[in-house]
């Protein structure tokens, strides 16, 4: 995951999860499997947790509780 663009990762993360609300670690299995993985590692798990802190920082990401989010439309 270190090799890919930060950018690129965010816009495809927010692809990959939808816009209804999903559960943080379903939404990091999702962005595993839309990037062509089949298991999500220690590596893209971190990596997802990072994406969603920076999207729900960016405002492209709202949360519900500490368990859920969803894109901001």
């Amino acid at each position: 995951m270190a090799d890919y663009d930060r950018d690129f990762l965010k816009q495809q993360f927010l692809s990959s999860i939808g816009r209804s609300w999903i559960e943080r670690e379903n939404a990091i299995h999702e962005f595993c499997k839309w990037m062509g993985f089949s298991r999500a590692g220690p590596n893209i798990e971190e990596t997802g947790r990072s994406l969603i802190n920076g999207l729900l920082r960016e405002s492209r990401l709202e949360a519900a509780g500490p368990s859920r989010i969803r894109r901001r439309t």
